[in-house]
């Protein structure tokens, strides 16, 4: 036992004393999170999460035969509606794509010819929307327009089904009379507190998990490297079995990144004040889980991948694939891509995480934990087949 744990050491020792290593596991985590924190803060929770904090929205409308319908008029000029959006007339279709091409507009409206006349007699007739560049001017004037057709659909039907008299007993409730903002856009909370996590708590939580599964490409670099530089054929000389060595070299890199798990959690909070929640426990158990399955997978594939640089950057790739999937890097919201999510460790670790940020309920936390864990057994048993099979010589 005193040679596993000499092992273990040694390995510890070998790793600190290389800058570069040194840089990567607990230099470069903070200085993404930092970059990512600052750079990306406006598409996370105010301060206030009560209130909106959102740019108008520029909006180019081609009006349909150079004029533009008189219900879509009073209706932009709505107080409400003019808070959230600017209109500007454009002449043309192709001069609207070029408007948001070139950024100065957010989003387009085409205004089909003689729309007011078509929708009194009942005639299908739609506008049509152009989406822009910019993320939130999408989501404001999309939202806004989108109620707008509704209110136009059911005036057709209207019209279509007991004639333009008909329209009249509408108009109290016409698209014209713009109901208040809150119908379009309102300023939600997540989590049972009304609390709601900031950038560089939700980076920090990436990249903790992004970190921790980086952290056994180390362990994958010192395993072949032993072999590329015949020590391990010294080191079976010595009366010490070779699951012992094997062992050390597990443990001490574990022991690393669980000291990269520490000094991402306290340093973030102290230079970056993210608040992790109050669940320090379950908090050291998600960490722990993802340097098992970290290390558990690095075993798997250095066994499995006989070529140093084929098992490197497939680890490599995994890591990178895994946060992106997750939302690590950016956040998506389309349905394929958070499905895609949740079939990676860093999606449920992530999710744990962000749930105690949230004060969320602990059964909502024990779940993702339960995913998680179970992910990391599949994996550790995985391994230790092939270990058994193959074993490290």
């Amino acid at each position: 036992m005193g040679n596993l744990w000499h092992i273990a050491v040694f390995e510890i020792k070998r790793l600190i004393v290389k800058r570069a290593v040194v840089i990567n596991i607990f230099i470069l985590p903070m200085i993404i999170i930092f970059i990512l924190g600052t750079a990306l803060s406006s598409q996370f929770a105010a301060e206030n999460p009560g209130e909106l904090d959102l740019e108008q929205a520029k909006v180019a409308l081609v009006g349909g035969g150079g004029a533009q319908p008189t219900s879509l008029e009073r209706f932009v000029r709505t107080p409400d509606i003019a808070k959230l959006i600017a209109v500007y007339p454009a002449a043309s279709r192709e001069a609207a794509e070029q408007q948001l091409r070139d950024g100065d507009r957010d989003f387009a409206v085409v205004i089909p010819a003689d729309m007011d006349t078509k929708i009194q007699q009942g005639t299908d007739v739609t506008p049509e929307l152009i989406l822009g560049k910019s993320r939130d001017g999408n989501m404001i004037a999309e939202n806004i327009f989108t109620s707008y057709l509704s209110r136009i659909s059911d005036i057709q039907v209207v019209a279509a089904k007991f004639g333009p008299q008909a329209i009249a007993a509408m108009q109290q409730d016409s698209p014209d009379s713009a109901p208040p903002t809150e119908r379009y856009l309102s300023a939600g909370t997540l989590g049972e507190s009304g609390a709601a996590y900031t950038a560089a708590q939700y980076y920090a939580a990436a990249m903790l998990m992004m970190f921790l599964l980086y952290s056994g490409l180390t362990l994958n670099i010192s395993l072949h490297a032993e072999k590329e530089n015949f020590t391990l054929t010294r080191m079976l000389t010595a009366p010490v079995p070779v699951h012992r060595v094997f062992l050390g070299k597990l443990i001490g890199n574990s022991l690393i990144a669980c000291f990269q798990a520490v000094f991402i959690i306290v340093l973030s909070n102290v230079l970056f004040g993210v608040d992790w929640g109050n669940q320090p426990l379950q908090l050291a158990l998600i960490c722990l889980l993802m340097v098992l399955v970290s290390m558990a997978l690095s075993v798997l594939l250095t066994l499995l991948i006989p070529s140093p640089t084929s098992s490197r950057s497939t680890i490599q790739m995994l890591a990178v694939l895994m946060t992106f999937f997750s939302g690590g890097m950016i956040v998506l919201q389309a349905d394929w891509f958070t499905t895609a999510g949740k079939f990676t460790v860093n999606h449920w670790g992530m999710q744990a995480i962000l749930d105690m940020m949230l004060h969320e309920g602990s059964s909502q936390i024990w779940g993702s934990i339960g995913v998680l864990a179970a992910i990391g057994g599949v994996v550790m048993l995985l391994s230790g087949i092939v270990y058994r099979k193959v074993g490290y010589q």
